[in-house]
């Protein structure tokens, strides 16, 4: 029997599967309001919710920075 939420990761991609560590690229949102975004490249959606952070695969994160509220790093730093 599986976990539910594995599936849900999987699509939102919160970091963990779906997501190539090696091609990864960190992004924190800044923004006030939760956003879902399709990556260009890979087709991936990508759930940010304001002061996150998510590894999102490399070629997706180039389109993705022109969104506002969205750069790269960890918003801790």
């Amino acid at each position: 029997m599986s976990c539910c939420g594995q599936k849900r990761a999987e699509v939102y991609g919160s970091g963990a599967s779906g997501v190539d560590v090696a091609a990864a690229v960190r992004l924190s949102y800044g923004g006030v309001r939760t956003i879902v975004v399709r990556g260009a490249a890979t087709g991936s959606m990508y759930r940010f919710v304001p002061g996150s952070s998510l590894r999102v695969h490399g070629a997706d994160a180039s389109s993705m920075r022109a969104i506002p509220g969205l750069r790269l790093g960890d918003p801790s730093s």
